[in-house]
């Protein structure tokens, strides 16, 4: 929590703090002492385990904060409100400097019905920080709590999360060097649209660059979403959508409104059972057809230490360009072996391809039907060129 915890009453006077010199009251240094306990927290971790990266939670913190710790939105509620409130405060505190932070999903006080439980979970797996959460003396928030089919949805979102890592992971190492935040309000990529300013569309946001979330709430089935300019692909179906327009859309509680963007890249990954288990070794990167060459940069690193100061990270660029008819991976840089030995590129909204080659040699085109197709590349030689015929 990194505050004082008077229950209900105010921190006496008498306790004064430095605050540069100047005497002061905890009215006055509420915040920074937040931001205090986090640092002291961080800094005595690196200290006695200096290997090994901190990773601290805090509700209370101030400007800065982020340098030690990511934050939690508070002492949320079990109403559908929250859970889209949640969304909007991630993407505020996005544009504050923190790009790491999420909400109690499923309201930390409060009893979520089943609807609710699924829906905010399926919001929470497009969320930088993802965390079931709750009071003591609620109900507990496990994904089975509801019976077996509501733990076979809740099971599947989990899965997508895990899939998400290595894209979502890339995300992050894109906001720890710009400050460019994992959760993005649309006003950052399309600050000239007037139609993101619309509070009818205030709760959607991109995850990453290349990923658009709209919530729903859990009473709902179908919601009216404003998709800005380019091409967007339903990430669970490939539906396909023109920009720059208002749609109505399904929004079942087993598939959120989720959209990928054309020209989009998004790496995935096989499903996990927890972040110390490996994948099964091939990176899966989804490219969406568009009509603007784009590129998207891929980092990893072994995910719990400092040896990437020391160059043991893997970052390499995928770029698609739609006018050559080539998909490039190059860019190499850093020591670090990567977990993934092959590399499975997916084309959705491709039209039918006769010829694919690779670094010029004729390859096979797996057997998927149009126009979902995908090829498999040896990932040892790092920088390879597909073009496609």
């Amino acid at each position: 929590m990194n505050e004082p915890a008077a229950w209900g009453q105010n921190i006496p006077d008498l306790v004064q703090f430095d605050y540069d010199g100047l005497k002061s009251t905890m009215s006055q240094v509420h915040n920074i002492y937040g931001m205090q306990m986090v640092r002291s927290t961080y800094e005595g971790v690196r200290k006695l385990k200096p290997d090994l990266r901190p990773l601290t939670i805090t509700r209370a913190t101030y400007a800065g904060g982020q340098r030690y710790s990511t934050i939690w939105t508070g002492d949320n509620a079990s109403y559908d409100g929250h859970m889209l409130l949640g969304s909007r405060l991630v993407n505020s505190l996005g544009v504050s400097g923190y790009p790491f932070a999420g909400p109690d999903i499923g309201g930390f006080i409060g009893e979520p019905s089943k609807e609710l439980l699924t829906r905010w979970l399926s919001v929470g797996v497009y969320t930088p920080f993802m965390r079931m959460h709750v009071d003591y003396d609620h109900n507990y928030r496990e994904p089975w709590i509801y019976g077996k089919e509501a733990e076979k949805v809740n099971r599947e979102l989990i899965s997508q999360r895990y899939r998400l890592l290595p894209y979502i992971y890339s995300t992050a190492f894109e906001a720890a060097q710009s400050g460019l935040p994992v959760s993005r309000t649309l006003a950052i990529n399309y600050s000239f649209d007037d139609q993101v300013y619309k509070s009818d569309y205030e709760n959607e946001y991109l995850f990453g660059d290349n990923i658009l979330v709209a919530p729903v709430v859990s009473t709902q089935q179908y919601l009216k979403v404003y998709l800005p300019e380019g091409g967007w692909y339903r990430l669970s179906n490939d539906t396909y959508y023109e920009g720059g327009k208002e749609v109505i859309v399904e929004a079942p509680l087993n598939d959120l409104p989720v959209f990928a963007k054309a020209g989009g890249i998004i790496p995935m990954q096989s499903v996990i059972q927890n972040t110390t288990e490996k994948p099964d070794g091939t990176l899966l990167v989804h490219i969406y057809r568009g009509d603007q060459p784009t590129s998207f940069n891929y980092y990893e690193d072994d995910g719990v230490s400092y040896a990437f100061e020391k160059g043991a990270y893997c970052k390499q660029t995928f770029t698609y360009d739609p006018a050559k008819k080539e998909i490039g991976i190059t860019g190499e840089d850093g020591n670090f072996t990567s977990k993934f030995s092959k590399v499975k590129l997916i084309l959705h909204g491709f039209p039918a391809i006769a010829k694919i080659r690779i670094n010029g040699v004729l390859a096979a085109v797996a057997g998927e039907p149009a126009p979902l197709q995908s090829v498999v590349l040896d990932w040892s030689q790092k920088s390879s060129l597909v073009h496609w015929e």
